[in-house]
């Protein structure tokens, strides 16, 4: 979260998102992810991410969460068509490729 959220803010404020972006937050809600949600940002942003509570059943929908950050591109039927582990400099831009190779995909059928 240090790192890729704040990140992910700022694309998302600034309207540089390819997709419509959720930040999941792990292990339900509580009163520790309600106080960070409404407070700002790494960077002094105010949050402009859409966050969402994650459910046992809802990380098992996914396949199961296997690193932090995790990032998932879903389809339309809110199929999982892709994932990433772990955030680096190239994670925006192989997000980008992701989501054009599934639309490309899509295209076809």
């Amino acid at each position: 979260m240090q790192r890729s959220l704040p990140e992910m803010n700022k694309l998302h404020e600034e309207g540089k998102l390819p997709c419509k972006v959720y930040a999941l937050h792990r292990g339900g809600e509580n009163e520790k992810a309600r106080k960070i949600i409404s407070g700002k940002d790494a960077k002094g942003r105010a949050w402009t991410l859409d966050f969402l509570w994650s459910t046992t059943n809802f990380e098992k929908q996914l396949g199961g969460v296997k690193g932090l950050p995790s990032y998932y591109v879903l389809d339309g039927q809110a199929r999982v068509r892709a994932m990433l582990k772990g955030h680096s400099k190239t994670t925006m831009s192989t997000l980008e490729w992701l989501i054009d190779q599934i639309k490309q995909d899509n295209g076809k059928s």
